[in-house]
């Protein structure tokens, strides 16, 4: 009788543990990103409780397939994520940020973002994406070629609602130029060293491929006519230094 009593309790002792051990690894993040380009690929980010990550890559295509499984960790603290004692491998980023509704990887091997599927940590949400559908907004990535000072700013929603007020009437006056409205925007701010707010504005007409993809990644287009639009706005004087439509004079 006490030989079976003891082995209940060591039963109970272990299935509590296991509980416990649950509890201890709680998902705290999810994060996806799907591409159909050529291959399909589907990226997924797991962060938990205890510090730890996995990153899942899944590549399939008519003749190739792949798939790839990373494992970490990570620090937590309030709105940004480090990672050690390594890199994310990936793209080897050391940071990443969780905000309006993505997370941005800092200085890897290229620019990376990924969407928050769900989240328990903080994100440090400054503008309501669904309130401006046509609008992305992207880090200021440092050109170390050239050295660069400027120092990237998050822009808000005041901020949107300034550049539309002074881009609206731009557009309006140059007749060979679609509606406003019609044109999707992504957005980078930036602070010149003299402590001037800047916007650089890269807009393209909308398009199936553009909805999807023109918050994921920041679009580089050599040509395309009033399709293609570059602007850098000074935000702290409010006006516009450059406004350059690719392929017209």
């Amino acid at each position: 009788m006490a030989k079976r009593t003891f082995l209940f309790l060591i039963l109970i002792l272990l299935f509590s543990c296991h509980k416990k051990n649950e509890r201890a690894k709680e998902l705290l993040l999810i994060a996806t990103d799907t591409s159909s380009f050529i291959n399909k690929t589907e990226l997924t980010l797991k962060i938990f409780s205890d510090s730890t990550y996995v990153f899942n890559v899944n590549v399939n295509g008519q003749n190739y397939n792949k798939v790839e499984n990373f494992k970490g960790y990570v620090k937590i603290k309030n709105d940004s994520l480090d990672f050690f004692p390594s890199r994310f491998e990936f793209i080897r980023a050391d940071k990443a940020n969780l905000k309006n509704g993505y997370i941005d990887f800092i200085d890897g091997d290229a620019p990376f973002r990924m969407k928050i599927n769900s989240t328990k940590l903080k994100v440090n949400n400054l503008i309501d994406l669904s309130k401006f559908k046509n609008y992305a907004v992207f880090n200021y990535e440092k050109n170390v070629r050239e050295n660069d000072e400027n120092l990237n700013i998050d822009l808000n929603e005041k901020d949107i609602y300034e550049i539309e007020s002074l881009l609206k009437p731009e557009f309006k006056k140059r007749k060979n130029l679609n509606e406003y409205s019609r044109y999707l925007k992504q957005l980078i701010g930036y602070k010149k060293a003299n402590g001037e707010k800047y916007v650089i504005i890269k807009s393209f007409c909308e398009s199936r491929y553009q909805l999807e993809n023109f918050r994921k990644n920041v679009i580089e287009m050599n040509d395309g006519g009033k399709c293609n639009i570059f602007i850098v706005l000074n935000l702290t004087q409010k006006k516009i230094e450059i406004f350059s439509v690719a392929g017209l004079a």
